[in-house]
């Protein structure tokens, strides 16, 4: 499963999601923005025939809104409102009849050392990335997704030191 995020002329990359990880527990962070929302993307490695349906949860266990569709072996899950410093799970049921899958994923834009928190750790790894362009390796640092690392993504990590993922 993956967060998969589209970062201008560097293209689309993907955030592997633990589907370990309990809901409250220590989820993958996704550190960029939602510009559009966060598509969530399982892969089930053979064609989808059959609807899906997909129950999102917070933390509080409060209903989401999403958008489910699939194309190929891939069920998308958009998610349009997630709010910065959530956690969510993903459930999905009902593919090709049978198979389904859960995620649980955090939100906390500039988290890009996946802990649950900005902070100095963060800014220092971003100093460390300035100006190199987005690929495989690097692109959690895009957080704005414009396909370089730049002095506008070092400052929404800044901006959001202290924030940490809610319980």
């Amino acid at each position: 499963m993956y967060s998969r995020k589209t970062h201008g002329p560097a293209g689309t990359h993907e955030l592997i999601i633990d589907r370990a990880a309990p809901l409250h527990g220590a989820v993958t962070v996704e550190s960029r923005f939602a510009m559009g929302g966060h598509l969530i993307v399982f892969d089930f490695g053979g064609p989808i025939r059959d609807p899906t349906s997909a129950v999102v949860v917070d933390g509080a266990a409060q209903n989401l809104p999403k958008y489910v569709s699939y194309s190929g072996h891939e069920v998308y899950v958009l998610l349009p409102n997630v709010p910065d410093r959530s956690r969510v799970q993903v459930t999905l049921t009902g593919v090709n009849a049978s198979a389904g899958g859960v995620a649980a994923i955090g939100f906390l834009v500039g988290d890009v050392n996946d802990s649950g928190k900005v902070n100095s750790g963060d800014i220092s790894a971003m100093k460390a990335r300035l100006t190199r362009p987005v690929n495989g390796g690097n692109f959690e640092f895009d957080v704005n997704l414009s396909g370089v690392i730049t002095q506008a993504d070092l400052a929404a990590v800044k901006a959001r030191a202290g924030s940490a993922l809610l319980p």
